[in-house]
């Protein structure tokens, strides 16, 4: 909102912005995208490979932009990322060559560390990826990874608090 603020846009002369979240609640995403098409928006942007799909099957007209998404050509969101195709295009987070690296900095400064833990979903596409790579790439470390599941975007695991407050739930996806 800043940069479009410094671009000169302002909110409401010229420029409405609709924010929706889910707050973790996957199965929302497909009424928050039927809403969005119903107020007729110029353009949707999402973050996570979900919101697309939901975004996707909502409409085929309007822009969808979306970033977070670890794998869009994997995860069939996009037809290939030099030609996205139809009405969806975004910004790739496929950074899997990042868990060689964090591993390796880790061990650089733990370098009798043999175990660690690493959080992810199962049910996620991107975290499967990436827990599959860390693992890989911990064989050639002499370190072992031990597999912290979280199956639901809202779960925690055991010892971790919630760092956030729920926020209020609303009739309408979108619009309080």
């Amino acid at each position: 909102m800043q940069t479009l603020t410094e671009l000169g846009y302002v909110q409401n002369q010229g420029l409405l912005v609709e924010r929706c979240f889910a707050e973790g609640k996957i199965e929302r995403l497909p009424a928050m995208a039927t809403e969005l098409v119903q107020l007729k928006v110029d353009v949707i942007f999402t973050v996570s490979t979900p919101g697309v799909r939901a975004a996707q099957s909502a409409t085929t007209t309007i822009p969808i932009v979306f970033v977070g998404v670890a794998d869009p050509v994997g995860s069939g969101v996009v037809r290939s990322l030099a030609r996205p195709g139809a009405n969806t295009t975004g910004i790739s987070t496929q950074l899997l060559d990042l868990n060689a690296k964090e591993l390796q900095l880790l061990k650089e400064i733990l370098p009798r560390a043999r175990h660690v833990a690493i959080l992810w979903n199962p049910a996620n596409q991107a975290s499967t990826a990436s827990f599959a790579d860390s693992e890989r790439v911990a064989s050639t470390l002499n370190t072992t990874i031990g597999p912290v599941r979280i199956a639901k975007p809202a779960g925690r695991a055991p010892g971790f608090s919630e760092e956030y407050p729920r926020r209020r739930t609303h009739s309408s996806p979108c619009r309080s």
